[in-house]
């Protein structure tokens, strides 16, 4: 009688597309992806090693027969454009509102309630928050609910316009409520009438006592100007020589009275050495700059200063987000 062979040992050699690996393939994927089994118990199993699965796993995801799908419960925001636009400019966050068609007025208040709920979401008990101003961050304030207890600074001066209501220091103090903590106010305007008068107004020991704050700070929210078109409270206060300079100068937008190129990049002015306000080493130096900024009048001046670095964080509308991607 002819004795049989005994089997080989160890599984046998098979195809990537054997049906029987391909079922292998799904198996594992199962019980670690649905079941969360970990590895070794898988490995067990399977009578594989835990490098064999992972193996095996990494395989299931490259041939799709694994598929990732991320999403969000039912929310205000776009998330695939939120995340694409951070993506494109290198932030930190990006939180687009998904509403395309609100009224101006609706479409601020939006936003103001959404950048209040990020930056409650941001600070931390002891963090130090800049403050700028602007008509979304009016918004914000009164959207606003109990923050961690942090200090506030306002990091640029005043802007007092004829039909606005909105005043920078009030809202400083308005912020602070919500922190109970100290504030750090800045009395001077934002553009003072010479360098003169500026260099007299910093060495005042309010106003000096604030800017000594502007290197502590460890988070800032601010809003963008655009200059073409016009839609800048910053511009509004200036008179139409100076306007005329700045755009012949390249100016497309401002930030905390900085004035930013198209490209990103900082338009040197004669209004440097009258500017009462952050400047663009601090501002840069901040570990999180959130921006809230809308309209799709705003959006090359948004693209502007993203393009530059000068924020971590945007908050905006889907319309400018739209636009931002399109280039």
């Amino acid at each position: 009688m002819t004795e049989r062979r005994e089997a080989p040992t160890g599984p046998p050699p098979r195809s990537p597309d054997s049906l029987t690996h391909l079922v292998q393939l799904a198996l594992v994927a199962r019980r670690y992806f649905v079941d969360g089994s970990n590895k070794s118990a898988i490995a067990k199993q399977f009578g594989i090693s835990r490098f064999k699965v992972a193996r095996l796993l990494d395989e299931a995801r490259a041939r799709e027969i694994v598929r990732v799908e991320i999403a969000m419960p039912p929310t205000v925001l776009d998330l695939e454009l939120s995340t694409a636009v951070a993506m494109r400019f290198g932030l930190h966050r990006a939180f687009v509102l998904q509403e395309r068609d609100l009224p101006r007025e609706a479409a601020r208040e939006q936003l103001g309630a959404l950048t209040a709920s990020v930056l409650a979401d941001t600070l931390r008990e002891g963090s130090v928050l800049g403050v700028a101003w602007g008509r979304i961050l009016d918004t914000m304030a009164d959207a606003l609910q109990d923050l961690p207890g942090c200090s506030v600074v306002q990091v640029v001066g005043g802007m007092p316009l004829a039909g606005i209501s909105l005043n920078s220091l009030d809202l400083v103090r308005r912020i602070a409520a919500r922190a109970h903590g100290p504030v750090y106010s800045l009395h001077a305007p934002m553009i003072a009438p010479d360098a003169r008068t500026a260099q007299r107004l910093r060495h005042d020991p309010q106003v000096a006592k604030t800017m000594q704050m502007f290197s502590k700070l460890t988070c800032a929210v601010v809003a963008i100007g655009s200059w073409d078109p016009p839609n800048s409270l910053m511009r509004e206060i200036l008179d139409e020589t100076d306007r005329q300079k700045l755009t012949d100068a390249g100016v497309v937008a401002d930030i905390v009275a900085s004035l930013v190129r198209a490209d990103g990049s900082t338009a040197r002015t004669h209004l440097d050495d009258r500017r009462i306000a952050i400047g663009e080493q601090e501002l840069r130096a901040i570990p999180e700059v959130i921006a809230a900024a809308g309209g799709a009048d705003k959006a090359e001046a948004i693209r502007a200063v993203l393009k530059g670095g000068w924020v971590t964080t945007l908050v905006t509308d889907a319309r400018v987000a739209t636009i931002l991607m399109e280039a």
